[in-house]
């Protein structure tokens, strides 16, 4: 991933690693072309709606040209965005062209990483705090270590579990192998789905007024 108007790189995936594009990006040719598994979109969406239904607020991180955030608003009336510093997203599609950090993931309900490539790490850190689904295609999880799909996914859930977080395997129905991915819930939540949140809508960088943590007196007064 690059910010708008740097340099583009080589290449969005490391040679060698199965499952990888190695397609060039270049922030200013969009291309309109869908890559991937036919369907992948519809079918994420309908798990979200029907496992998630009280989020409303997500992020679709890496999300692209944003197909899967189009569908999530129009079609189940979710507040997506593309979290992506590539900008690509088509006509109508809300989006924040910056690059998706761990430490966003409290202004939303739910993360989304439908093949995240370079921010796979920080959106499975995210589920620390909000839950997340994550389904990995390139293994930008250990640089320098060749990790298949299944042990990627095993270092993925053993990450998340060592800090007490719940994992889910989910298998989706579009076609292979990157179909299989992880639900993701934060640590000592009987709930995955806290209360939806106002959103902010200035700047996460710069905004003054942003919500303050709830307190613990606070939550337990509901």
């Amino acid at each position: 991933m690059v910010l708008p108007g740097a340099a583009p790189p080589v290449a969005d995936a490391k040679p060698g690693l199965p499952g990888c594009r190695g397609a060039v990006l270049s922030p200013s040719v969009p291309s309109r072309s869908f890559h991937g598994a036919p369907g992948r979109f519809d079918v994420v969406a309908a798990f979200v709606a029907d496992r998630f239904p009280e989020v409303r607020f997500v992020a679709d991180v890496a999300g692209g040209q944003g197909m899967l955030s189009r569908i999530l608003a129009k079609r189940y009336n979710l507040d997506a965005e593309v979290v992506d510093p590539r900008g690509w997203v088509l006509r109508g599609v809300s989006n924040r062209p910056i690059p998706y950090t761990a430490d966003l993931a409290d202004f939303y309900d739910l993360i989304i990483g439908l093949h995240p490539d370079q921010a796979l790490r920080p959106v499975v850190e995210s589920a620390a705090t909000v839950p997340v689904l994550v389904v990995p295609c390139c293994n930008f999880w250990s640089p320098g270590t060749r990790l298949g799909r299944d042990a990627l996914l095993d270092r993925i859930s053993d990450h998340h579990a060592e800090g007490t977080g719940s994992v889910e395997p989910v298998v989706f129905d579009f076609a292979g192998p990157m179909n299989r991915g992880l639900v993701l819930l934060p640590p000592a939540r009987s709930d995955p789905i806290r209360e939806p949140r106002t959103r902010l809508t200035t700047q996460l960088s710069n905004d003054s007024t942003a919500r303050q943590p709830e307190s613990a007196t606070t939550r337990s007064n509901r």
